[in-house]
């Protein structure tokens, strides 16, 4: 008789609700966990999930967890506010004073990126410490790319940590001509924010918003595509730039949190101080394709050192050994 496989609790917001790289985290690695037999429970409430069975809890509902509860948790630590603070704070700041005083409270810390991992132990976090990276649901076909025209994506929630609206001016101030650019993600998340953008994209030759896409859709998005374009300011892990180097696109980013361990510069794409310094790069590739051929190449040859299933992350998630 096969050992029982370990039973998870996952308190966690509704994945169905929204798309973020947080939710998309949580549901393809509890449906990876479920695929391996173990049993699986979900919910939004703790009251949801039963007793006695291994807890892991997501940073959005981390803060009103009582800490009886959090002590016997894991903490899937998505994205913390102190690593792009509100203008006024400084990041130390916050996490003293709006994020230590519910984190310390867990058992144990469950990160998505060595970049986070590294910033907790920065915050003298001594309780254990696990990483699991994101993967991808599917190997995508690497295809070959022409250097010329440049059509670039950017695969961002319009919101303001994902640096969309700086992008959008430097590229008013310097248009790159005959690059063609697609946005795909959420507008209804920041309001607001998502206003100004799509006012300015309505003004701009060559740029698209094509809302929020389903995978299958994002997947044909890539194929059409020869460049990402990452402008955040700050990435925990970037999902949406391992899912382009794993299908052979070169990466043109600001360098943002863990963006640079998705960049090998000058080889499979380029890491920028600022937005202006991006659309400088569009306007020299686009009018110097030879010098944008390289990095096709170099994309295409990295590529299988990106495919990663959520298959493996899963089998990984078994190995750790979890302190009840």
């Amino acid at each position: 008789m096969k050992p029982k496989k370990q039973a998870y609790a996952f308190l966690i917001p509704d994945t169905g609700a929204f798309v973020s790289g947080g939710n998309l985290y949580n549901r393809h690695l509890i449906d990876a966990l479920r695929e391996l037999r173990h049993p699986i429970y979900e919910s939004a409430q703790p009251e949801g999930l039963p007793e006695g069975v291994l807890m892991l809890t997501d940073t959005l509902l981390a803060p009103t967890l009582p800490p009886a509860l959090a002590k016997q948790s894991g903490l899937i630590v998505h994205h913390l506010q102190s690593l792009h603070p509100p203008a006024g704070w400084k990041g130390a700041d916050w996490f003293r004073e709006k994020e230590w005083p519910w984190l310390r409270h867990f058992g144990w810390y469950l990160a998505t990126s060595p970049y986070t991992a590294d910033y907790l132990q920065s915050r003298d976090v001594s309780k254990p410490i696990e990483v699991i990276e994101p993967a991808l649901k599917q190997l995508p076909v690497v295809q070959d790319k022409t250097a010329h025209p440049i059509q670039a994506i950017v695969v961002a929630n319009v919101v303001e940590r994902k640096g969309i609206l700086p992008l959008l001016n430097a590229w008013a101030a310097a248009p790159p001509e005959g690059v063609v650019l697609s946005l795909a993600g959420n507008q209804d998340m920041e309001p607001a924010y998502a206003k100004q953008c799509l006012s300015v994209v309505e003004k701009l030759e060559g740029v698209h918003y094509l809302g929020t896409l389903t995978q299958e859709a994002l997947q044909a998005a890539y194929a059409r595509s020869n460049l990402l374009i990452s402008a955040a300011y700050m990435e925990t892990y970037g999902m949406a730039l391992q899912e382009a180097a794993a299908a052979g696109l070169p990466v043109l980013a600001y360098a943002g949190g863990n963006v640079p361990n998705h960049v090998d510069a000058g080889r499979n794409g380029e890491l920028c101080p600022s937005h202006t310094e991006i659309v400088s790069w569009l306007n020299k590739w686009a009018t110097q394709p030879e010098t944008f051929k390289p990095y096709l190449e170099h994309a295409r040859a990295l590529a299988p050192n990106r495919q990663r299933l959520w298959a493996d992350a899963a089998a990984q998630f078994e190995a750790i050994k979890i302190q009840r």
